[in-house]
Formats: structure tokens, sequence, C-alpha cells
């Protein structure tokens, strides 16, 4: 069965990786991939944070690699402080993949009704919150959320 990864031999779920080039403004910030803004939450400095956000690719995913954020489980956004697990937390997650989903140009809901009704899979990720900033489950629900309202709004 197909898999959310970056290197899927199916390129339709290759594309829904959060490593994927994606240009997008996110609260006010330009951003190439989901992923950058995923690693640019662990970094307090909101400069380095617009510089993260433009890369995409294990570049990007490599990006926050260098911040402890475990310990505290706080996230960052433009000089505001999230903890991990919370519903401002979750908002603004959700808030990250309608940006990139509602982006003027943006495949991400074509990408997603690519895959028709096929189950989404996506193994690699971790599955405990405070262990990653978006666990596999987080992940595969946004998937799921997005690509159903892409079929609503297809039905339209």
């Amino acid at each position: 069965m197909p898999e959310i990864i970056s290197n899927s031999k199916d390129p339709r779920f290759a594309r829904l990786s959060n490593l994927q080039e994606r240009h997008f403004i996110f609260k006010g910030v330009a951003c190439s991939s989901i992923e950058g803004v995923l690693q640019a939450f662990k970094c307090p400095d909101p400069e380095k944070q617009k510089e993260m956000c433009l890369l995409y690719g294990k570049e990007a995913q490599q990006s926050g690699q260098i911040y402890e954020w475990k310990k505290d489980r706080l996230m960052h956004w433009q000089g505001q402080q999230y903890k991990r697990g919370t519903p401002e937390y979750n908002q603004m997650v959700s808030n990250l993949f309608d940006a990139a989903a509602n982006a003027n140009g943006s495949t991400l809901l074509t990408d997603l009704l690519a895959t028709e009704h096929e189950d989404l899979q996506h193994s690699i990720g971790k599955t405990y919150q405070y262990r990653t900033v978006l666990t596999t489950n987080d992940f595969l629900f946004h998937m799921y959320r997005l690509r159903s309202r892409a079929y609503r709004e297809k039905e339209k």
C-alpha cells in the first residue's frame, strides 16, 4: 500500500509529504514547505524562523534539529510561545495546513484528490506528541480533513 513519504514510488503520495516544496504565506511569513514551518516552531528567534520557513526537503527537515524543545515542550511562532499539545498549538498547526491548502496556486487539495479514497498511511513519523512537533496521527488527521474538504468543494 502506498505511503506518504517524500521518496514514495507513487508520486501521488510523495507530493503529500511535508518536505514537498509548496509556496504559501503563514501568518504573514513566506514559506516554501510545511516542514520548514514545523521545524521553525522549535526556534525561539523570529528572524531565524523566517529563514527556516523558506526551506524545503531534507534541508527543512534538518533545520530544527539543533533546538532543544522537548524538556519544556515549548514551541514558538514570531515571538509567541505555545506549549506542545495545547489547544492553542493544535489550532496553529491546523492554520498551517489550511494556509498551505489555501494559497494561490496551491496543489495540495488537488494532490489529495489524486489519492481518491485510498487509505493514507505514514509510518515513519513518531506517535508520542512530546517527541515530535507533529505526530503521525496529527499529520494523517490533517490530510484526511483536507481531502474531505477537497471533495466537498469539488461537488459544489
